[in-house]
């Protein structure tokens, strides 16, 4: 290939920008592990709005999450990411819950 290829994306993301705003950038209790967890989830999870759910067969749009696999990812210990993912849902960023689909899951707030 050529040095200057340009590559495409297999799989993009978008959030809305003013929940991404207030409860992530703003958000000043947030630490780094806290940010980078959030922000690899953002290439995992979906978020939720409730004039529009999106997928009608999980309408709700829980996803599972594995803290081992986030762990090994990001090089951190499995129950560190247990400990962010409770912050996470504390701080209103994530919310846990089930759908028909998840037996427990998360989906972003906003």
């Amino acid at each position: 290939m050529a040095r200057y290829s340009v590559y495409q994306q297999i799989k993009t993301f978008t959030v809305p920008r003013e929940g991404f705003l207030e409860r992530v950038v703003y958000n000043t209790k947030l630490d780094k592990k806290q940010l980078r967890v959030t922000l690899f989830l953002m290439s995992e999870l979906d978020g939720w709005r409730e004039e529009k759910t999106g997928n009608e067969n999980d309408p709700n749009n829980f996803k599972k999450v594995d803290p081992a696999q986030i762990a090994n990812m990001l090089g951190y210990k499995k129950g560190d990411v247990k400990c962010i993912l409770e912050e996470l849902v504390d701080e209103g960023i994530l919310q846990e819950g089930e759908s028909i689909t998840v037996k427990h899951g998360y989906r972003f707030t906003f």
